[in-house]
């Protein structure tokens, strides 16, 4: 079982992302991870049809998504979820921008 990170995770509030389909608006980014100069992995909650859903993408926008999950029942699976991812990539390297 992972250990807990929540208090550790970088939380910021409103910013704006584009989706293939047209804008979205980003309810919360959970964090920002980078490894070297250029490279970033975002981990953010967007409104969802069925509830929230939880991106982590590459890059500066949310084009690239890598991994995404939906809730019905609030933001605390998806944030266990980025919880989870987030240890994976400091695993290999990747560290919490801020």
């Amino acid at each position: 079982m992972p250990r807990q990170t929540r208090a550790s995770i970088l939380v910021m509030d409103g910013a704006n992302a584009t989706t293939p389909g047209g804008p979205s608006q980003t309810a919360r980014t959970l964090w920002v991870m980078t490894k070297g100069p250029a490279r970033t992995i975002t981990a953010a909650i967007y409104p969802h049809a069925s509830g929230l859903e939880l991106r982590v993408h590459y890059g500066e926008d949310d084009t690239n998504v890598i991994d995404f999950s939906v809730s019905r029942e609030g933001d605390a699976p998806l944030l266990v979820r980025a919880d989870a991812l987030k240890l994976v990539l400091e695993e290999h390297g990747w560290q919490v921008r801020g």
